[in-house]
């Protein structure tokens, strides 16, 4: 599978709520999927909100709403709706000031068919510089 997306978008952040985010983009996307060609399109809008637990620990809650009109292999395939609910966890923690263990919590809900696909993966991050 090899595809390429192009996105435009920006994030807002508020002065008298400096924690919290909006969010909003337009993406568009051309590949092959499995050897199946796909072509998508899609308008993004959300929110995000940070929370710092300690010193050592960040926390970022984001909810992303998916209007999709035009989507050619997943609609198809997976996804009965073009609306998509996106939320998701992010957690940083601390190990050292310039290396982060991190976790992700998030999923894809199908607000058509009520259908909720999830994942959950780790990693680390890494300051290079300074």
């Amino acid at each position: 599978s090899l595809y390429g997306t192009i996105a435009f978008g920006q994030m807002f952040k508020f002065k008298k709520a400096p924690t919290l985010k909006l969010v909003y983009m337009a993406t568009a996307s051309y590949g092959q999927v499995y050897r199946v060609s796909f072509l998508g399109t899609a308008v993004i809008g959300g929110v995000m909100y940070d929370v710092k637990v300690g010193k050592r620990i960040d926390i970022k809650l984001m909810n992303l709403m998916v209007y999709a009109p035009y989507v050619s292999y997943y609609n198809d395939v997976l996804l009965k709706s073009p609306y998509v609910m996106l939320p998701s966890i992010g957690t940083n923690i601390g190990i050292t000031k310039k290396f982060k263990f991190n976790i992700n919590a998030g999923g894809a809900w199908d607000l058509k068919t009520a259908a909720l696909n999830y994942t959950v993966t780790c990693g680390t991050r890494i300051l290079v510089g300074q």
